[in-house]
């Protein structure tokens, strides 16, 4: 989440021909943690699931419906972000 938030802090403000490594500290890390942060809510929501489903027994605490409650929208507004990030095309020139 740090990465992710560091690279959306060096988003570029004006359109103008941009380095290489500029382009890498901000798109791509953004792109690489989004990926990384889906993968590891998406296992934490299906696991919570299949606990919830096959492994809780009988009264089920207040606090395991309350973790998936906050995962599940969190792991909805990384999708978002990985989604909006495919519409992002970076052309890149050679001089």
């Amino acid at each position: 989440m740090l990465f992710m938030a560091i690279s959306v802090m060096r988003l570029p403000k004006e359109k103008r021909k941009y380095r290489r490594d500029e382009i890498g500290l901000s798109f791509d890390r953004m792109k690489a943690a989004s990926i990384m942060l889906l993968i590891f809510l998406s296992i934490g929501v299906v696991g919570e699931i299949i606990f919830l489903l096959f492994f809780s027994v009988g009264n089920v605490n207040v606090l395991e419906y309350l973790y998936l409650s906050f995962q599940v929208p969190a792991a909805a507004a990384v999708y978002l972000i990985f989604s909006l990030q495919r519409q992002i095309y970076i052309q890149t020139c050679v001089e």
